[in-house]
């Protein structure tokens, strides 16, 4: 697939963010996080695209973009009040903050692409989103293919899965083969296409503003 083809693709994501913005007054609160979380990602492809065209390592923003995704995701999931409690969100806010100044700071150096973080907080929100689909298959009594949180977790866990594998082979020196790593960009770029399109119908179903129910 041609880059270009690929970076315009790429850029779908910011149709949920503005969808989400024109919304934002009229959507129940407990969504906010996640449109945030939209604006934070087409920056993040803004930014990517800058650095890249201009001939650097787009490492520095890939680290703290990472963090800013998951400290979004885990208040956003606190936020639908169905597994994390205030304490428990606090609790894994402060060993993500943690992990990551270790990591990029200690460990390695925040220049190089954070493998090892990329791979933790991916899967954490992997599990914490099939958590989500577990609690709404036992409370929803209402068609889950219509639920905009069903949505974003099923999103969340192709997102992060396939992310997850990715960074395992970077560690393991699976991306020698040019081929290879084109393979793979290619099935990321099919992958986030039907993420970004998952999170625009989710925006579209967001209910309006009142008490978040699993209804």
């Amino acid at each position: 697939m041609n880059y270009k083809i690929a970076e315009i693709l790429s850029y779908f994501i910011g149709l949920a963010a503005v969808i989400g913005l024109v919304r934002i007054r009229r959507i129940d609160r407990a969504y906010h996080p996640f449109i945030i979380l939209m604006w934070a990602g087409l920056l993040n492809e803004i930014v990517n695209t800058i650095v890249i065209e201009a001939g650097y390592s787009n490492a520095i923003n890939d680290n703290i973009y990472s963090f800013v995704e998951f400290t979004l995701i885990v208040i956003f999931l606190y936020r639908t009040r169905l597994i994390l409690s205030k304490r428990s969100m606090l609790f894994m806010l402060a060993v993500n903050a943690a992990a990551w100044g270790i990591i990029n700071f200690l460990i390695f150096s925040i220049n190089r692409f954070s493998s090892y973080y990329n791979i933790g907080y991916s899967l954490v929100t992997v599990l914490l989103s099939i958590n989500i689909i577990n609690q709404l298959i036992i409370h929803s009594k209402s068609r889950l293919i219509k639920n905009p949180l069903f949505l974003i977790s099923i999103a969340f866990i192709l997102l992060f899965t396939y992310k997850s594998l990715i960074e395992i082979f970077w560690i393991y020196g699976l991306n020698s083969s040019k081929s290879f790593r084109i393979e793979v960009y290619r099935i990321m770029t099919y992958i986030n296409l039907v993420v970004n399109l998952l999170f625009v119908t989710a925006v579209l179903w967001m209910p309006k503003k009142r008490e978040f129910t699993w209804l």
